[in-house]
């Protein structure tokens, strides 16, 4: 087969993968959800899997009910592999099934396996026959020009959204770091006393039987205080502080975007910093 057929084919296939997930997700939420690792209306996934079903599926099997099968089985595959591919690239977990039942390691689940089988079914007999036949009527040099573009902006898009992967675990890094740092400069054993002095006043509440519940209570509730006064003040003239919340604050819209398109997204070393970086995001 021509080679530009099969890339506009794994193109609109992608294209419409987009669209499907994009649909799916926004009717959930409620509100349009933007999906995808690309920054372009595309999901390359779908369209590989689209050309595994047609080309190397659909020719060996005679019946819907296997074709049903083994296109769930392989789909899920492919599903899995990815997701372990892409971790590994940007120590990241793009997604999680792990909430979901019959799943497996939270890459896949039986739910969205049974969707990819029935998706295939619906591809194979009554979608690819109108797609191949509108590629085909295309002029070989259109197809052609079509292809070379398409290539050239889709390797563009690969490569602005992969560093904005990297960047943003990038970000996650230099919090952390500068998170260890702050907590160096203010003392660990100075935090400790505190923690202290506030735990021995309930230890002699417990042992004493204290009766005046609402002084006790005034008295830890000043404790605790005191205690947020302190850091929060040592907290505050520190330039590694500022340095965090910058990090914080000034993401980057391609970061954000990625963000946004994988709300489920974990980072494989720094979860509770990115974890605090969508909270600030949202709060913004």
């Amino acid at each position: 087969m021509d080679w530009t057929v099969l890339f506009l084919i794994w193109f609109i296939y992608s294209l419409l993968g987009w669209i499907v997930e994009t649909l799916y997700c926004s009717i959930r939420q409620g509100s349009f959800a933007e999906r995808g690792f690309l920054s372009g209306p595309i999901c390359p996934i779908y369209g590989v899997g689209a050309i595994y079903v047609i080309f190397l599926v659909d020719p060996y099997v005679k019946t819907l009910g296997g074709l049903f099968l083994l296109s769930m089985v392989t789909t899920s595959i492919l599903e899995y592999v990815t997701s372990y591919i892409m971790e590994k690239l940007f120590a990241m977990r793009w997604w999680d099934y792990s909430e979901k039942k019959f799943n497996i390691n939270g890459r896949v689940c039986l739910e969205n396996s049974i969707y990819f089988g029935i998706l295939s079914i619906i591809l194979v007999n009554w979608i690819h026959p109108y797609i191949s036949f509108s590629v085909h009527q295309i002029s070989d040099t259109n197809k052609n020009y079509m292809s070379i573009f398409l290539f050239a902006i889709i390797l563009l898009d690969i490569a602005y959204s992969s560093n904005a992967a990297i960047k943003l675990n990038s970000r996650f890094k230099q919090i952390y770091i500068l998170k260890e740092e702050i907590r160096d400069a203010i003392g660990r054993d100075h935090l400790e006393e505190k923690l202290e002095t506030f735990l021995a006043h309930g230890q002699r509440f417990i042992e004493e039987k204290h009766e005046d519940w609402m002084g006790f209570k005034a008295s830890i509730n000043t404790n605790i205080n005191e205690f947020k006064d302190h850091v929060d003040v040592d907290l505050s003239t520190l330039p590694l502080y500022k340095k965090i919340k910058e990090l914080q604050t000034r993401v980057k819209f391609s970061e954000r975007r990625i963000l946004r398109a994988f709300p489920k997204l974990k980072s494989t070393k720094y979860d509770d910093v990115l974890e605090e970086l969508k909270r600030n995001i949202k709060k913004r």
